[in-house]
């Protein structure tokens, strides 16, 4: 289990309003974009580049980032 108590439930999770009104609650793409920057992949680099280009909330990636930096992982059996 990944503990990031830092974080708030905004930061993982967001809504997005689909044009025709319905909003839809995922995974933040800032949440995503962290996550795969730090698995440092070849196969997330497409990724990585398209996310850059679309309107990634600066405020929030630094939070998850610094969440990330300094996450406890709890092994639970």
């Amino acid at each position: 289990t990944l503990c990031l108590s830092v974080l708030s439930l905004d930061d993982y999770i967001t809504s997005y309003s689909l044009s025709h009104g319905q909003k839809l609650y995922c995974t933040s793409l800032e949440f995503v974009y962290t996550k795969k920057i730090r698995k440092n992949r070849p196969k997330d680099l497409t990724d990585l580049r398209q996310m850059e280009t679309m309107d990634l909330d600066q405020s929030r990636l630094a939070r998850i980032a610094a969440a990330f930096s300094r996450f406890n992982q709890e092994i639970q059996t």
